[in-house]
């Protein structure tokens, strides 16, 4: 008898982040008829897999939310790919910090470069992402040959016998600076190649809508620069890229997916373009799984989000290494469902009042607080760094990359028969200790060149960045707010503080 051949890949990864979910508790999770969409990263090391981090979510929030104070505490988009990503972000920190003999054993990652703190993913490990449905955005918007997607809960005249020439429908608005969608029928209903912001009601007021870009545009842009973020990219040698996308639901349309999340930006090789595969395995809190159930209640989305991160494994990791991360959040506002008495001491106290009141983990007001929040991602970020390089070992680090750079620009201006000083300090926008500040030291030169390029082109090179927003105060944007563990590393040598970018 022949032996059958079993599941694919891309179904054995779905499989592996479905039965992730479905171990999880059930807080947080959809009730009757509400629906979310998952996402998960899996690591593959031969015909293993392990799953990394997964997050659902279908929420974001408006202008309005991101300035209220305090910064740095809110989540401005609660969608799964991007939670998840950010689940994976953590994961990857809290595997930086394992013991080298532990490394050896079971991390995912090697330190290459201990001077320069370069960690590499190793040579047989194979990162894949999944979603359980088109991402929204541009990817949402595939051809359409018979009442599928959003089209089936629309009514037509269309025959089963005609052939139907349309798309599929996405409540993603068009960004600043890019062509209103048409509104035509069928295929020009929607202006196709645009950049566009998270979905939400036409007549949503100003203030409330949402300025976070659509999953295809976030997710074709760490396709090209690496989804490790600009926060990491100085600690790992080479992007981190994922080697396939697997997308889930019942529409998919192979060439139109590839060039919405990948080649539409138009500024690298194919040999860098991750494989992407759809897959058969369903999820049982989709909108499709919704839709299908016979029941008389409304079809939703659900409010909350789950985040999920592996835990470490190793009982050496040093104890003030991010663990395991499972939160609930609510999407409409960004924030962790915490406890009720925390929310009462955080309406009646100022900010810091209520921080030194919960006595919580560094940073945080209360439990109201994830920690994938910036605030606390940034905190979380330079204690791991203290375990690894003490304080002025890890200023003369921090620093490295600015000395270099001023050194570069000064030989670079003086050679036009400019001092270079005047131009270093109209580049010194982020001040020390802002999360700006330190995003600008942790950011590598090969990072920062690869997102020029991608920016460089059309439709990207509009897109409009949140720093942009005009704020009270004098605060440089969103990314403005101070990060206080910056300033007590500082402490034994402020000087080099002053440092311009």
């Amino acid at each position: 008898m022949a032996a059958t051949s079993g599941p694919s890949l891309p179904d054995r990864v779905a499989r592996a982040v479905i039965d992730r979910y479905d171990q999880l508790p059930g807080r947080g999770k959809p009730q009757g008829r509400a629906w979310t969409v998952l996402a998960g990263i899996v690591a593959e090391r031969g015909r293993s897999l392990k799953v990394l981090a997964l997050a659902t979510g279908t929420r974001c929030i408006g202008v309005a939310s991101m300035v209220a104070r305090p910064l740095g505490h809110v989540l401005h988009d609660a969608h799964a790919e991007v939670l998840c990503r950010r689940a994976f972000q953590r994961w990857l920190v809290s595997e930086m910090l394992h013991s080298k003999e532990e490394r050896k054993r079971s991390s995912f990652l090697k330190l290459v470069d201990e001077e320069d703190l370069q960690f590499s993913l190793d040579d047989d490990v194979h990162l894949h992402f999944y979603v359980s449905t088109l991402p929204c955005g541009e990817c949402a918007l595939v051809p359409l040959q018979s009442k599928l997607g959003t089209l089936a809960r629309k009514l037509t005249e269309t025959t089963e016998s005609e052939t139907l020439k349309d798309r599929n429908r996405t409540g993603a608005k068009p960004s600043r600076g890019m062509p209103n969608d048409p509104q035509a029928e069928g295929l020009e209903f929607h202006q196709e190649g645009i950049l566009r912001y998270k979905s939400g009601r036409s007549d949503t007021r100003p203030e409330s809508r949402s300025v976070c870009y659509s999953c295809s545009d976030k997710i074709c842009r760490w396709n090209h620069i690496g989804w490790e973020g600009a926060l990491l990219s100085r600690l790992l040698k080479r992007p981190l890229k994922m080697t396939s996308l697997i997308i889930g639901g019942s529409i998919y349309d192979q060439a139109f997916v590839h060039r919405a999340l990948f080649g539409r930006a138009g500024v690298a090789s194919a040999q860098l373009a991750p494989q992407f595969h759809p897959t058969t395995v369903e999820f049982g809190a989709s909108r499709e799984a919704a839709e299908a159930d016979a029941s008389s209640s409304k079809v939703s989305t659900g409010g909350l989000s789950l985040v999920w991160t592996e835990e470490l494994e190793d009982s050496t990791s040093p104890k003030s290494a991010p663990g395991a991360t499972y939160e609930v959040l609510i999407g409409h506002t960004g924030q962790r469902q915490g406890l009720r008495h925390d929310r009462k001491a955080s309406r009646r106290a100022r900010p810091a009042e209520a921080a030194k009141a919960a006595g919580d983990r560094a940073g945080a007001v209360d439990s109201w607080v994830s920690v994938l929040c910036k605030k606390l991602k940034a905190q979380d970020l330079l204690q791991s760094l203290r375990q690894l390089k003490h304080d002025e070992a890890l200023q003369d680090w921090l620093l490295r990359p600015t000395l270099k750079r001023r050194r570069l620009d000064e030989a670079g201006h003086a050679a036009e028969g400019e001092t270079g000083h005047a131009e270093t300090a109209r580049r010194a926008v982020a001040t020390f200790p802002s999360y700006a500040w330190l995003k600008e030291m942790m950011t590598s030169d090969a990072y920062r060149a690869s997102k020029k390029d991608f920016h460089s082109g059309d439709p990207f090179c509009h897109w409009w960045r949140k720093q942009s927003i005009e704020f009270e105060n004098d605060l440089d944007g969103v990314d403005g707010f101070q990060v206080d563990l910056l300033a007590e590393i500082f402490t034994k040598n402020p000087d080099q503080a002053e440092v311009p970018l």
